[in-house]
């Protein structure tokens, strides 16, 4: 089993000119790399890193006239 160091993982994008395979870690906000044939030991690469997006601020609308 291999440790991303984060949760959930959103998405998979295999390359196959490459062998590598890219994850959007969206609980540790990265986009990763790892060799396609990995193991627990493979390590990951941080391609890389975006704002952590967290619940939207509150909305205070007023009501049309």
């Amino acid at each position: 089993m291999k440790d991303f160091g984060g949760a959930p993982l959103l998405g998979l994008e295999f390359d196959a000119a490459h062998g590598t395979l890219y994850i959007l870690n969206f609980g540790a906000s990265k986009v990763q790399r790892i060799a396609a044939n990995f193991d627990a030991s493979t390590p990951v690469e941080d391609v890389a890193t975006f704002p952590h997006i967290g619940a939207p601020g509150p909305r205070i609308t007023g009501i049309p006239t």
